[in-house]
């Protein structure tokens, strides 16, 4: 779940977690950023884009991720029961994102103590893999027993 897009250079001041955990918040930050930006216009680029799942390709049916983008998409558009329909996971998702962003910034400038911060943030990551699972195996139950847990 830990996006780096900064390179380590631009990033001298601290201790290696620390440079690490400022450059997910900055990362995190432009994305959550863009999805509110773009939001928008991404469905008219996602449209032409085909589908394509080695997944489904392979076992016949959904992957664990599967709605994930258009559910950002949604959220991005405040759509909240939409990104839930697509995938409940995404929820969790932007909320790992939105709470990992001021966690980075302030252990880069505040703490001392940045391996604890680090492992509230892999926890974070814990968390929202278990989101997807669960997710996934609601949906799963959905499609071969029958059983709706959406309405």
């Amino acid at each position: 779940m830990d996006i780096k897009i900064i390179p380590n250079i631009l990033l001298k001041k601290g201790e290696p977690i620390q440079r690490y955990l400022l450059n997910v918040s900055i990362s995190h930050t432009i994305l959550v950023i863009m999805i509110f930006i773009i939001s928008s216009r991404l469905p008219l680029i996602i449209n032409h884009i085909p589908h394509f799942c080695l997944f489904k390709v392979f076992l016949g049916f959904d992957c664990p991720g599967c709605g994930i983008t258009r559910a950002i998409i949604s959220i991005g558009q405040l759509k909240i029961d939409k990104a839930i329909q697509y995938n409940p996971a995404s929820l969790v998702l932007i909320t790992g994102l939105l709470i990992k962003i001021p966690i980075g910034i302030w252990t880069y400038f505040y703490s001392k103590n940045s391996s604890v911060i680090f492992s509230i943030s892999n926890k974070i990551n814990i968390i929202v893999v278990a989101s997807l699972l669960i997710s996934y195996l609601f949906t799963l139950s959905n499609k071969l027993y029958g059983y709706n847990f959406m309405p």
